[in-house]
């Protein structure tokens, strides 16, 4: 269902195949890159949990799955311990980096940031030729001037507490993944890959959220021991557990 997303990426091979089909391109318009800062460590709980919720009901899952799902990634998120310099910690915002859910849980709240926010929004409407996202990386085909630009990066910025956007435009070419997209004369997007292309560093978002819950709850509830005293599993609610394992027996 990530993939069914608006603005959905899969990786460079995506989106080499999505470039090459924009034409023409208006000879005023200005190629640009948005980032989101810090993405992955920048999710409240409960909004990520929200906007997984969003879209879970938007592709018309059943009610109890949605639940289950919502539950399990609660006990991800809010069950996040890591040891630094003999001490243990533990994460209260955000997603672990290289969790198996962080993709999906990162893309289902930005879709739901650009579903609510941007594509209402009215220079949205007026000036975006094409908006594709890749995670946290945008590219964005501008067909306004520069002014109008620079006001929707500040609504950007803006607009979603906790979101921190950084930009780069320039009227002839842009740096996107592993690409250099440039204009030519004819009103085409040409992309060039860089000479060391790699496909996809992220080949969990092919995953569906459900699937990527089950995975690391599984490593992370294998992994337990590690921590010692620290985490125990009777301090744990076993209710969701025994519906990930009674899952994950039906899968075998």
């Amino acid at each position: 269902m990530i993939r069914n997303t608006r603005s959905f990426l899969l990786d460079t091979g995506a989106f080499l195949q999505i470039i090459e089909d924009i034409t023409p391109v208006p000879p005023d318009a200005i190629l640009v890159s948005f980032d989101v800062k810090d993405l992955y460590t920048s999710i409240p709980h409960t909004d990520g949990i929200h906007s997984t919720r969003w879209l879970l009901s938007n592709n018309n899952t059943n009610s109890g799955l949605i639940d289950l799902c919502c539950t399990l990634l609660s006990v991800v998120l809010n069950n996040n311990f890591f040891l630094f310099e003999d001490s243990y910690y533990l994460q209260t915002k955000g997603s672990a980096m290289g969790s198996n859910v962080a993709p999906p849980y990162a893309n289902a709240y930005m879709a739901h940031y650009e579903d609510t926010l941007i594509y209402t929004n009215s220079l949205f409407r007026q000036h975006v030729l094409t908006w594709k996202r890749y995670i946290d990386d945008i590219f964005c085909i501008w067909k306004g001037d520069l002014d109008s630009l620079q006001i929707f990066f500040q609504f950007l910025k803006n607009a979603w507490p906790g979101l921190d956007f950084t930009m780069s435009h320039d009227p002839h070419q842009i740096s996107f993944l592993d690409t250099l997209v440039k204009k030519d004369t004819d009103g085409h997007t040409l992309p060039a890959p860089f000479p060391h292309l790699a496909l996809s560093a992220a080949v969990q978002v092919e995953r569906t959220t459900i699937f990527s819950l089950w995975v690391c709850l599984y490593e992370w509830n294998a992994s337990l021991s590690a921590f010692g005293g620290h985490v125990t599993l009777a301090s744990l609610p076993l209710r969701p557990f025994r519906s990930l394992r009674a899952a994950l027996q039906r899968g075998h």
